[in-house]
């Protein structure tokens, strides 16, 4: 069961890549040894501390479509079609940024970074505009850039980490360092090029790019089985693990169009996302078709996969150092109510209407 509307853009190409080849001495997990292990992953045993936070819905917030969440100091930053600020509790405080083409607005949200170290808020547009706010929703800086782009982190006031959008499958690189005012630092040669169909032109939703880990940054492309690490003090990217498909990993012709994608994907398999602590990898993989979950225990490659019917229950989609995010949509969580075992998910479920704004998972490992 999918938890968020996917949105597609009617004047964009898919943003794809197809997996490099694996770097000597880096992890590589079989797609055909992970489907083949028979133990199920069970939170209760997981060593895990998990709270629930219930999402104020008022007729200023309706979140609706999430895209993304982030976790800062006393706050909680929600994306969807607009960006909405709680605070831990779930009290919805302020919408930072509107809709428009004037300073401090925008007209389509890409992506959004939070930096807690400096209280700040990038607001990150497809065109490369990005927008500067603090905590208290005031507008401080707006930035232009010439590049389209999918996905941003700001790096504390230094740079951005940049994928850009590969529209049409001719993207030179697949990850930029670019200062705030739009200077070139780095550039990471995208490897996979395709050939898009104008006529038949789509984007798929994609799930995190920019995971912060104590070491620097998780980075993936979606469609590419490679994980990388991003490492800012040393402004290096390397492969981190990969994963194989043993062949029967998704064609990069199969993204040059709409059509293409949905004839050749029930045939195929690639990464969803992923998500890693310091002993786990959680992987959501797309295979002929169906979505399958996975957790990897990394000192012993051992892995565990989820039950076919906790597909809309928790599951780390985001991840910030030591704290991972999940959203549990309300319509997802009365409709399985009967199956939720954790008391306390059960008591913020008792409390929710098919109105209501979705329930933040905040996994502290």
């Amino acid at each position: 069961m999918q938890k968020y509307t996917h949105i597609f853009f009617l004047t964009l190409a898919v943003l794809a890549c197809s997996c490099s080849v694996p770097q000597n001495n880096c992890s590589v997990y079989s797609i055909e040894t992970l489907r083949a292990g028979g133990e199920y992953f069970d939170w209760a045993g997981f060593p895990a501390q998990i709270s629930y936070i219930p999402l104020e819905f008022n007729k200023e917030c309706p979140v609706g479509y999430v895209a993304k969440i982030i976790p800062a100091g006393e706050y909680i930053f929600v994306q969807g079609n607009d960006l909405y600020q709680f605070d831990r509790n779930g009290r919805f405080i302020r919408k930072i940024g509107s809709k428009g083409q004037g300073p401090g607005e925008y007209i389509q949200l890409a992506d959004v970074s939070v930096d807690e170290n400096t209280g700040k808020i990038f607001l990150a547009e497809l065109t490369g505009k990005v927008s500067v706010f603090d905590f208290d929703g005031r507008y401080l800086a707006e930035y232009k850039n010439t590049r389209f782009w999918r996905r941003v982190e700001a790096v504390d006031d230094r740079y951005l980490l940049a994928a850009p959008l590969n529209m049409f499958g001719n993207a030179e690189d697949k990850l930029l360092l670019v200062t705030f005012a739009g200077d070139t630092i780095t550039r990471f040669r995208n490897d996979i090029r395709f050939s898009a169909d104008f006529n038949d032109i789509f984007m798929i939703h994609d799930f995190m790019t920019f995971g912060r880990l104590s070491d620097g940054y998780l980075f993936r492309q979606q469609f590419n089985d490679t994980i990388y690490t991003f490492r800012d003090d040393a402004k290096t990217l390397s492969v981190r693990y990969y994963f194989d498909f043993a062949g029967q990993h998704l064609p990069s012709a199969a993204l040059e169009s709409h059509t293409k994608f949905t004839q050749g994907s029930p045939d195929y398999g690639y990464v969803n996302d992923i998500a890693e602590t310091d002993t786990h990898i959680f992987v959501t993989i797309v295979f002929r078709g169906n979505n399958e979950r996975y957790v990897i225990e990394k000192a012993s490659g051992k892995s565990f996969r989820t039950k076919s019917d906790d597909t809309g229950m928790l599951w780390p989609d985001w991840q910030y150092g030591s704290v991972y995010v999940d959203c549990l949509t309300a319509e997802t969580l009365i409709k399985h109510k009967d199956k939720i075992t954790d008391k306390r998910l059960r008591e913020v479920t008792d409390r929710l209407t098919e109105e209501s704004n979705p329930v933040v998972a905040l996994i502290t490992m």
